[in-house]
């Protein structure tokens, strides 16, 4: 049974992790994070890792999960936050550590020309077209697509969003290029 306490803010719980004095297992960082909400995990992950007190075993386990589950990631954390968490974890697939593809991967996205260069990509344009015609981007979204060198490769994550198939991908300075634009769903 986990100890990880009911509590509501993030620094009430980097608290009780900073108390404990040892390095919390992805468990124990799952469920505090489940328990604080899925828009805070990110920031408790990160906060963790400054604290020095994600180890990457952990990390492997938790960044990914923490990326999938916030629905805006690069709104909860700055590039160069996940960047370094994701540099800890090493290449995961599904939250296990995994060689990362060793041939470049053509890769799609979908989103408004604003956020082309997005981390969140898939190897099925299927999915991309559905995210470019989500009724958030207002008809302005569009399919996205580049090829990826296995080192800007972070993660692959199919497990957390059935269907949905991403990659995690460092898409600093990564040439994209647009696709057709995405059609609403009938």
């Amino acid at each position: 049974m986990t100890t990880v306490p009911y509590v509501f803010t993030i620094e009430e719980m980097l608290d009780y992790f900073l108390d404990r004095g040892d390095y919390p297992s992805a468990e124990d960082v799952e469920i505090a994070g489940g328990r604080l909400g899925r828009n805070s995990y990110p920031a408790l992950v990160a906060d963790l890792n400054l604290e020095g007190l994600l180890d990457a075993a952990a990390a492997a386990v938790v960044v990914p999960s923490a990326w999938s589950d916030v629905e805006f990631p690069n709104r909860a954390l700055d590039e160069d936050t996940w960047g370094r968490l994701f540099e800890l974890a090493g290449y995961t697939g599904d939250g296990v550590p995994a060689a990362r593809p060793s041939e470049p991967l053509k890769l799609w996205r979908g989103a408004v020309p604003a956020h082309r260069a997005g981390w969140s990509w898939t190897d099925l344009p299927a999915v991309a077209e559905w995210f470019a015609a989500r009724p958030h981007n207002f008809g302005e979204g569009r399919i996205w697509t580049a090829r990826v060198e296995p080192g800007r490769l972070l993660a692959r994550i199919t497990h957390q969003r059935p269907g949905e198939s991403e990659y995690v991908v460092d898409a600093r300075g990564l040439p994209i290029r647009a696709g057709d634009r995405a059609q609403r769903p009938s």
